[in-house]
């Protein structure tokens, strides 16, 4: 599976290949990324192709710097729930876009997502309260930007994001 090189506008300029490994129970596949593979380097930016159903593990992510990955949508698919989990420090979040790369923490140019029943091309979606409402968990752990599900349809559309 490679890195796919995309240029400042989210537009895909190039493909190296990439090593990965399967998890000890083979139901998914599991990468061990450094961070500093997945810097900019000058305009070019790279995401990671992960398979749909993944568990992805990323260590020693710099603060203030991004980690892109691609992954397609099947239409199979009933939804999707998006998670961070074993934040051992740091304030991480997230945000999807649809076709392109991300370019802020926000929900853009749509305000209410979970509404619509499609997902068009170059819209994104940013992790922030869970379906509580609440920003913590009872432990006290923060989880706003860390939890973000939808289903097929609302507005969840099969494609690459």
């Amino acid at each position: 599976m490679p890195h796919l090189i995309f240029d400042c506008d989210g537009v895909l300029v190039d493909s190296e290949p990439l090593s990965m490994r399967v998890n000890a129970l083979g139901w998914h596949l599991q990468f061990r990324i450094n961070a500093d593979d997945f810097v900019g380097i000058g305009p070019m930016l790279r995401a990671l192709p992960v398979d749909f159903e993944s568990a992805t593990s990323i260590t020693n992510q710099p603060s203030d710097n991004w980690t892109y990955f691609l992954l397609q949508v099947p239409s199979n698919t009933f939804g999707w729930d998006l998670r961070l989990t074993n934040v051992t420090s740091g304030d991480p979040r997230f945000v999807i876009r649809r076709e392109t790369l991300p370019g802020a923490l926000s929900t853009t140019p749509w305000s209410y997502p979970h509404y619509s029943t499609d997902w068009p091309s170059n819209y994104q979606w940013a992790a922030n309260y869970d379906w509580t409402g609440y920003q913590f968990d009872p432990d006290a752990t923060n989880r706003y930007g860390h939890i973000l599900a939808m289903g097929m349809g609302n507005p969840l559309t099969n494609g690459n994001y």
